[in-house]
């Protein structure tokens, strides 16, 4: 059990890496002016929640490493294990999104 715990943990940390690597990415692209203002409406936050969903599925296809069972002795269809590490994937680069802008938030004098 004490193996599969530090699998786990292993495996956690990977994805929040990748998450954050994720995040920093798409912050940089989604900084640009005109796409800035583009995202205050709801449609495009929602698209940009597509884009991190889609990208972080792909990252887990393309990378085996991101799984968050691998090497562990649970046991689930290939399709599910792919789609739940991108689902947590995703969470954890839009956890990401929200510290770092009540960060920024909180830098510029805007309070909570």
């Amino acid at each position: 059990m004490d193996i599969s715990l530090d699998l786990l943990t292993n495996n956690l940390w990977m994805i929040m890496v990748m998450a954050f690597i994720l995040d920093v990415a798409l912050g940089a692209i989604f900084q640009i002016a005109f796409i800035d203002e583009l995202l205050q409406s709801t449609l495009t936050k929602g698209i940009k929640n597509i884009i991190v969903i889609g990208l972080s599925f792909l990252l887990v296809v393309k990378m085996p490493e991101l799984k968050i069972f691998t090497g562990m002795k649970v046991q689930l269809p290939q399709f599910i294990h792919i789609l739940l590490s991108a689902f947590i994937l995703a969470r954890f680069a839009n956890l990401f999104h929200d510290l770092f802008s009540f960060l920024k938030r909180r830098a510029s004098g805007g309070g909570m």
